[in-house]
């Protein structure tokens, strides 16, 4: 009987025929020479770098077509719901993120927690623009109103468009 082998791991299977269906042993099983075992490790680690360059490479081309992800303030990005109702009574400016990481709305408020307070407990129900809210930053400052305008400046300048929920103010006033 002439012995066909299959690869399969790191050990070799003799290949079966039809006549012989029941024969196998464990003593069929044969390790495989060590220039073998090298081949499939390197066969093997060529693969996975194969597959790691696709990934970085579709993720690549995916974020070359997405948003790029534009954080305004130094504030870290925060959740709105998990965060929102524990904002300091100060004045500041606020930017509100849909759930695209994509700024919609830049704000300013003479008090941050009363302003947080009504968007939560009303849910934004005075803006339906505003209720796509995911995230948000904050900044405390006094100047407040002047920040604001600079930070819609600042965003038209890199994007060339104001934040969606800014642009019926600020083409009303």
């Amino acid at each position: 009987m002439r012995k066909k082998t299959i690869a399969l791991r790191a050990y070799t299977i003799p290949e079966k025929s039809k006549d012989d269906e029941n024969s196998w042993s464990k003593n069929d099983y044969e390790m495989p020479s060590k220039l073998e075992r090298v081949r499939s490790s390197r066969i093997c680690i060529l693969l996975l770098i194969f597959i790691i360059k696709v990934v970085i490479l579709s993720s690549s081309l995916i974020s070359s077509r997405s948003y790029k992800i534009m954080e305004l303030l130094e504030d870290k990005l925060r959740v709105w719901l998990d965060s929102a109702k524990f904002v300091k009574p100060h004045p500041g400016v606020y930017v509100l993120y849909n759930r695209n990481k994509e700024p919609i709305f830049i704000g300013e408020t003479n008090n941050m927690e009363r302003t947080f307070t009504e968007y939560v407990d009303t849910e934004f129900s005075e803006s339906e623009c505003k209720q796509k809210t995911q995230f948000y930053q904050r900044e405390f400052t006094d100047n407040q109103k002047e920040r604001q305008l600079q930070l819609i400046e600042d965003f038209r300048k890199e994007t060339g468009k104001t934040p969606v929920c800014n642009s019926v103010i600020i083409e009303t006033h």
